[in-house]
């Protein structure tokens, strides 16, 4: 026979599986009075985070609890967002305020950076026992308030990490609510762009790539460096490093699809056969935790040329 659990062991169990907190509601449904709610409340067993929202006394404190918190006193319908649920995902750091995000119909109060705007079911998901939104909409939210380069290391490592796509970050841009949600989704746009477009001459992937590559110490590029050949013909190279007889191409779809490889590999034979050194580049070299590119440029761009 399964021995019946008293009210205070009901709430250990449910506040040991949302980060050592219950709500007033749920403890009421353990079995607790409101008496003997305030009663822990008075004796220092229980700590009074937000109205209704309590922590059990011994809990940790985290990141995760914060933000759980503010959801659970926000209502049943608020869910954690923007950069709070990046960071609940893995993503980022944790911002100090959480943001909560709300239907513009919802009552619920919290205390937190709260936005109110639609929410459809692709837009919601939870890590836990917390709800929060989607990878791709947190990204909107947090987008008119980050800066850029933040912002592209934030789309880059949702991307990397493999919990959402440009399609459905596309597609929540397409879904963006008019008004305030306008300046996030251009700005979220132009983030995702090389992911997108890929790497080409003068696309927002090129920058980037350059960005890269003065991060990793190596010298500028030139952009799109004339070489002639033998033959009297010109060629360009779409990143090169002349002195160093080093260059970069770009494997972009749009460039350098199946149609133009034949032709591609005529010309790269026709610059090795001059001593150059040619690499390749796509849009997976944009990912903060590739190195592939760097170590192959390393050993043609660190030593002076002789």
């Amino acid at each position: 026979m399964t021995k019946k659990l008293r009210p205070d062991q009901r709430v250990v169990r449910a506040a040991a599986r949302r980060h050592g907190l219950i709500t007033r509601q749920q403890a009421l449904a353990c079995g607790l009075s409101d008496r003997q709610i305030t009663g822990r409340l008075r004796s220092g067993r229980w700590e009074r985070l937000h109205p209704g929202v309590y922590r059990i006394a011994g809990a940790p404190d985290s990141p995760e609890q914060t933000a759980h918190a503010a959801a659970l006193a926000a209502g049943p319908v608020a869910r954690v967002g923007g950069l709070s649920a990046l960071a609940l995902l893995g993503v980022c750091d944790a911002p100090p305020v959480p943001t909560i995000v709300l239907p513009p119909t919802g009552n619920g109060r919290a205390p937190a950076l709260v936005r109110r705007s639609p929410l459809t079911r692709l837009d919601c998901t939870s890590v836990g026992p917390i709800p929060c939104t989607s990878p791709a909409r947190a990204l909107l939210e947090a987008a008119p308030r980050v800066p850029d380069e933040l912002l592209e290391d934030l789309v880059d490592t949702v991307l990397t990490k493999g919990i959402a796509t440009p399609t459905s970050i596309l597609s929540v841009v397409r879904r963006a609510p008019s008004g305030h949600g306008r300046a996030g989704s251009v700005r979220l746009r132009a983030a995702l762009a090389p992911w997108i477009e890929g790497i080409r001459p003068g696309s927002p992937g090129e920058v980037r790539l350059i960005r890269r590559i003065d991060e990793w110490g190596f010298p500028t590029p030139v952009r799109q460096h004339e070489v002639v050949l033998p033959n009297g013909r010109r060629v360009f190279v779409d990143l090169a490093w002349p002195g160093h007889l080093a260059g970069l191409e770009y494997d972009g779809e749009a460039h350098h699809g199946p149609r133009r490889l034949a032709a591609d590999e005529a010309r790269e034979q026709a610059l090795r056969a001059l001593g150059w050194w040619i690499g390749r580049a796509d849009r997976h070299d944009l990912r903060p935790s590739s190195t592939r590119l760097r170590d192959e440029l390393a050993p043609h761009l660190l030593f002076a040329p002789a």
